[in-house]
């Protein structure tokens, strides 16, 4: 396990260095937007094999989101032309900057730097740029998905780049394994898993490849998350009756914050601590409520359908998104708590495990939709949605990370 930790921690510790010339001021493009268009924009890298791998990364990446379409630089309607020059030597150097072609004006300029092993973290940073300069949102080209692997050698928990690639595989188990969960930092990720007989959830150090057993105890136990204050949520049937929990990670003080003859499940913590995410079937069917982290204040927020679970809060405190079952199956549902909106987001097959990106713009989940369980991206809008996970390979339960 620690070989191939250390693979992880090695991308994960790469640090590019680079050297503004011109910092962000603009916003230039609202893709939250009920009116966003795809911006003609223009990728020229120059550099033989190092360059045209280059430009493939960030015209891929870009692409994905659905912020831009590709042109030739001379096409009509051109708006920005991105242009990047390659060297290489003992590392590669990457010159590369954004023209406004309205304006005539260079709105980034920078020198990236890095190894030759690493030239795909080099080359989602410069994506990751492109697009805060172009949106004012970071990017989220740097960061990775934990999911599990079904298979018939059983089920493998891995981490992959956002893009599907780079996979490294921290543990294979014959036993049940779901629901990875990043820490809020990103230096561990928990897990729930059956052992002995027994479910509990564990977490992996991902500097260090020790696994830790954070509680296991009769009955079901699954994780919720973790919170930055240092609690992790959880739902146990120790007692007999699912309940919701918190536990203090160092010190072990445990607090229960449900106390009902229902079965309350799958808690997800906002991420600035104060307020639970959770499923109950207190009305008679499984239903989302939210709660304030002391089990206060509880309130019903799904209306629709008779059947709703997996709730997931965004990072900004936004939107929750969850799965709601329809008469075509699972489907994952948007809710917005600043215009009180409520949108599905998917159709096509069963649909479930959604988990957004840091930026809070794109969410991660598992589809069915191709005939094996597979891990998808879109926007939070629903469109762009697309695989990145091997064709008629099985991986389930998604989880976004932190920003590295």
């Amino acid at each position: 396990m620690k070989k191939h930790v250390y693979r992880v921690i090695k991308f994960l510790a790469v640090i590019l260095l680079f050297f503004p010339e011109t910092g962000f001021s603009k916003i230039y493009i609202d893709i939250t937007s009920p009116t966003f268009r795809q911006i003609p924009v223009a990728l020229e890298v120059s550099g033989d094999q190092a360059g045209e791998e280059i430009k493939e990364i960030i015209q891929k990446d870009l692409e994905v989101t659905g912020l831009v379409m590709a042109v030739d630089s001379q096409a009509s309607g051109t708006e920005y032309i991105l242009q990047g020059n390659v060297e290489e030597s003992d590392k590669i150097y990457v010159d590369f900057s954004i023209t406004e072609v309205a304006s005539s004006s260079k709105i980034l300029e920078k020198r990236y730097k890095a190894g030759h092993s690493i030239i795909r973290p080099l080359a989602h940073s410069i994506a990751n740029d492109v697009f805060e300069k172009l949106t004012g949102q970071p990017g989220i080209f740097r960061t990775k998905i934990a999911c599990v692997e079904v298979g018939k050698g059983g089920r493998k928990l891995k981490i992959m780049d956002w893009d599907g690639y780079d996979t490294v595989a921290l543990l294979t188990t014959k036993n049940l394994l779901i629901s990875p969960r990043w820490s809020s930092e990103g230096k561990y990720l928990g897990y729930t898993a059956e052992r002995k007989k027994s479910w509990g959830f564990y977490r992996i150090n991902l500097q260090t490849g020790r696994e830790m057993a954070l509680y296991a105890t009769k009955g079901l136990n699954l994780l919720g998350g973790f919170s930055k204050d240092g609690w992790l949520y959880y739902a146990s049937s120790e007692t007999g009756d699912s309940e919701i929990y918190k536990m203090q990670i160092q010190g072990n003080s445990k607090q229960r914050l449900t106390n009902s003859v229902a079965i309350d499940v799958s808690p997800s913590v906002s991420h600035d601590g104060r307020r639970v995410a959770y499923v109950s079937d207190r009305s008679g069917n499984p239903q989302v409520y939210i709660m304030d982290s002391s089990g206060n204040n509880s309130r019903r927020v799904t209306s629709n359908g008779s059947y709703n679970t997996s709730p997931v809060w965004s990072p900004d405190g936004k939107k929750l998104a969850y799965v709601g079952r329809t008469d075509s199956g699972n489907q994952i549902f948007l809710i917005d708590f600043e215009t009180q909106q409520v949108q599905q987001l998917t159709s096509d097959g069963n649909n479930e495990s959604p988990s957004f990106a840091p930026n809070s713009l794109f969410l991660t989940f598992d589809s069915d939709r191709t005939g094996h369980k597979g891990i998808y991206i879109m926007r939070i809008d629903g469109n762009n949605q697309t695989l990145i996970t091997p064709s008629g390979q099985s991986n389930i339960t998604p989880c976004w990370s932190p920003v590295f």
